[in-house]
Parts: C-alpha cells; sequence; structure tokens
C-alpha cells in the first residue's frame, strides 16, 4: 500500500516535539538515515536549549514546558528526523520505511 501525503506528514509529525513520545519507547529509528538505536542513546535535542531559540540543540532543560517542546536528535546522522516505537509506527516494516 502506498501512503498518501497526509500519511507522510503524519508519519513525520511523530519527529517533532516528540520527548514523551521517545520517553516511552523502547526502541527509536530515524527517517533521514534510517539507523536503529534505544531511546537511551539520545542526547541531543533540538529546541531544547531552554533560551527561546527554537531549532537550538542541546541537553534537555530543567523547566518542563522547554522539554515537552524538545525534538530528538538521531546520534547516529544528527538529523532531528527520529521516531520511537511508541508511535504506533511499524518501525520495522521494510516498505513503510521504503515509502518514508
Amino acid at each position: 500500500m502506498k501512503l498518501t501525503l497526509e500519511q507522510t506528514l503524519e508519519v513525520r509529525s511523530h519527529a517533532r516535539q516528540n520527548h514523551a513520545e521517545i520517553f516511552r519507547s523502547n526502541a527509536c529509528r530515524c527517517i533521514n538515515c534510517s539507523g536503529r538505536f534505544a531511546p537511551e542513546d539520545i542526547v541531543d535535542w533540538v529546541g531544547s536549549a531552554g533560551d527561546g531559540i527554537p531549532g537550538r540543540r542541546g541537553a534537555l532543560p530543567k523547566k518542563r514546558a522547554d522539554i515537552a517542546a524538545a525534538s530528538a536528535v538521531c546520534p547516529l546522522c544528527g538529523s532531528w528526523e527520529v521516531i520511537g516505537d511508541a508511535s504506533g509506527l511499524p518501525l520495522n516494516d521494510a516498505e513503510f520505511w521504503k515509502q518514508i
């Protein structure tokens, strides 16, 4: 089954402001490089510097609101296109990943 544009955008939405979803995940995968890794391997987060500058990379801040807005950065390629298995997306489905 071919993914529609809406479905593709829905998949990519899981890569934004995804700290809570990554925290609940057992495994992660990068949309950009297709790399697989554990959530605890993620050390950088985009938009999480707590200084109000979107897109700034760094460790998780202390403020809860800033943590909620953080997006995971792939530890393998540096992209912020990371999704976790808590998203319900098929991280191990080869056909799915070809379309993403």
